[in-house]
């Protein structure tokens, strides 16, 4: 599917809404002013909305769900584990399960941040915008493992029980990470104040 404006023609609409904006700026009638931006702005909104592919708006609308809900249960269903209060007990005294946890939880968020310290060391910048304990944060989401993570458990392990320990250590882990670093970026950057307020 195409979008409803071409390039061209979205183009000569929203230079003529900016326009609309720019001459009620100009305007001493403050409530016909009021009323004339607000109309441009979303006029813009919805230009812009109607410049982009259907099928790019769809995909855009569900890429919160896809990555909230639909990964996370296919994970989990893929996992293979039976979570009970015997598994978990298990669990929290294996060396494997310990190991892949730490891991994720610690392991990898230290390892991007490193990186991402050395990087800098070298000469390169943060991102405009973008402070020390937000790469923290980063880093911390870095740790979710699910998909890939149970991959390599699947191809490293034979065993069993060593599979179940390794899943578990994965599975809460990675819940671990999203938690604490959707908590964590949330602190350091927080959310922008709503446009209409």
């Amino acid at each position: 599917w195409r979008p409803w404006y071409s390039e061209e023609g979205f183009g000569q609409l929203a230079r003529d809404e900016v326009q609309r904006f720019e001459e009620a700026s100009r305007s001493h009638d403050e409530e016909f002013a009021h009323e004339q931006k607000t109309h441009a702005v979303r006029q813009l909104g919805f230009l812009a909305n109607r410049a982009i592919a259907p099928l790019d708006r769809i995909e855009h609308e569900l890429a919160p769900m896809v990555a909230f809900i639909i990964v996370p249960i296919f994970a989990f269903a893929n996992a293979g584990v039976s979570v009970s209060p015997d598994t978990l007990s298990d669990a929290v005294k294996a060396p494997v399960a310990l190991g892949v946890f730490f891991g994720l939880l610690i392991g990898k968020p230290l390892g991007i941040f490193t990186a991402m310290w050395i990087t800098v060391r070298f000469g390169a910048k943060l991102p405009t915008g973008v402070n020390w304990m937000g790469v923290v944060g980063m880093g911390i989401l870095g740790g979710i493992g699910f998909t890939v993570s149970l991959l390599i458990t699947e191809l490293s392990f034979t065993d069993e029980q060593l599979l179940t320990d390794a899943k578990l250590g994965i599975i809460f882990a990675s819940a671990l990470a999203g938690i604490v670093g959707f908590l964590m970026l949330r602190r350091v950057y927080p959310p922008l104040p709503d446009s209409a307020e």
